[in-house]
Order: structure tokens, then C-alpha cells, then sequence
């Protein structure tokens, strides 16, 4: 890859739920374009794998087992990489979960708030534990992998859908407080991506028909769309956008 403008040269990034499917396609991406990366999930061994592959490539990466829905857990990741690396210039919210399709009456308590202490708190608390070095140094960029369900919803995943709804307006509102101080914040939303979680659905001629049905540029996305558009959100070439969602869904927003 070219750098160019998407040079990330320097940078110190974290990645959420780096160890597979589109968070490893990030940490990939970041560490090609020249930053320094720090593969934060639970699976602490495909941490490590991805750490190993990027460095074999010539890159820099570290591996970190985190649980992000644990408050106490996102501020000792930012700790130890300020600590081991002196600052993050930018972190990529991936870290989240889904659930099977299910009616909203037989959603329980302990589903509804695993999803969102993942996929809401565990953002927004990374983040502050981020913004508070970032502000420091009136500089860096926040990233949060939303989903294309921030726009769009679907039947039988009200906590999904709704916490991917709530990040949309988390992106927008951390952008206004962080601004001031030179931080970017941005979201992406994806598209049905073909990853080892969604391939069972993607594979079948069902679902594959129904993806593509509704796709305007008639194809299914792959985690490198989404790693593409999180590089140019990390990179100086979006100085100028903060508190924007960029969904790498191949027009289906668009066509709704």
C-alpha cells in the first residue's frame, strides 16, 4: 500500500476487538500505513497471532487481553499503552457483540445488558480513558465501529439495534465535548461484512440473495472496506471531519 496521505507513520493506535475479522482487517491496515499497534480482545492467543503476523510483515504491534466492558479494564489498556508508549494518537472502538434474532418480549435483562455494556459503556469508557491523554496533547483521533443498523433497523434485534443507534449519537456528542481540543471523532457503519461470524449466513443462497438484493453495488463488503475507511479517519487527510458516520454498506443506507 501507498501511504501518501493515509500516512499513519509515528502513531500510536488501539484496536478494540483486534483479534479477528474486521478489527484484525484494521490492525492490519493501521500497521501497514506505519502505525504502531496495540491488538487489544479477550482472546488473548489471536491477539497475539495478529501481533506476530503484522510484525513478521516488518510492522510494530503488541497484543493486550482486555475485557471492554469493564470500566476498570479500558483504563488499564490506555494505561499501559501510555506507559509502554508515551501517548495514543488513536483509538478504534471495535470491541462488540450481537445476539441471535429474537422477539423484543422475550429479550432478558442479562442479554440487554451484555450488549451494551460491550457496545455502548465499554466505548464510551475507553474513550474517556483516551480522550484524557489525547486532550493533553490537543491532538488524536476516536474511531467507533458502529453498524449500518444505526440507520437502519431490523426486526428481533432491539438491543443490537438500538445500542448501534446509541453509538451513532455517542460519536456525535463526544465529537462537540472534544473538539476544542484538537480530537476528532468518527464512526463507520458496515454492511453485512463476510467475516467468520456472518459467513454460515452469507454462504447459504438465501442469504447471500437477500444481501445483495439490497446492495446497490452488488456485492457483500469484506473487513479490508471497513479497515480502508477507518485508515482514512485515522489519518490527517479528515482534519476537517469530526462527529460523522461513514457507512461502508455499498449503498444500502442510500437506497432506503
Amino acid at each position: 500500500m501507498e501511504r501518501g496521505r493515509y500516512d499513519v507513520t509515528d502513531k500510536v493506535a488501539v484496536v478494540t476487538g483486534g483479534s479477528r475479522g474486521i478489527g484484525r482487517a484494521i490492525a492490519m491496515t493501521l500497521a501497514e500505513a506505519g502505525a504502531t499497534v496495540v491488538i487489544a480482545s479477550r482472546r488473548f492467543e489471536e491477539c497475539r497471532n495478529a501481533a506476530d503476523e503484522i510484525t513478521n510483515a516488518g510492522g510494530t504491534a503488541m497484543p493486550y487481553r482486555a475485557d471492554i466492558s469493564s470500566v476498570a479494564n479500558s483504563q488499564a489498556l490506555v494505561d499501559f499503552v501510555v506507559g509502554h508508549y508515551g501517548h495514543v494518537d488513536v483509538l478504534v472502538n471495535n470491541a462488540g457483540t450481537a445476539h441471535s434474532r429474537r422477539l423484543m418480549t422475550e429479550i432478558s435483562e442479562s442479554l440487554w445488558d451484555k450488549v451494551w455494556d460491550l457496545n455502548v459503556k465499554g466505548m464510551f469508557f475507553c474513550s474517556q480513558a483516551a480522550a484524557k491523554d489525547m486532550i493533553q496533547r490537543h491532538s488524536g483521533k476516536i474511531i467507533n465501529v458502529a453498524s449500518m443498523a444505526a440507520g437502519i433497523p431490523s426486526a428481533n434485534l432491539v438491543p443490537y439495534v438500538t445500542s448501534k443507534g446509541a453509538i451513532a449519537q455517542l460519536t456525535k456528542a463526544m465529537a462537540l465535548d472534544l473538539a476544542p481540543y484538537g480530537i476528532n471523532v468518527n464512526a463507520v457503519g458496515p454492511n453485512w461484512t463476510l467475516t467468520d461470524l456472518t459467513s454460515k449466513y452469507l454462504e447459504t443462497d438465501q442469504g447471500r440473495r437477500d444481501v445483495l438484493s439490497k446492495t446497490p453495488l452488488g456485492r457483500v463488503g469484506t473487513p479490508q472496506d471497513t479497515a480502508n475507511a477507518v485508515l482514512f479517519l485515522a489519518s490527517s487527510a479528515s482534519d476537517f471531519i469530526t462527529g460523522q458516520i461513514l457507512y461502508v454498506d455499498g449503498g444500502w443506507v442510500a437506497g432506503k
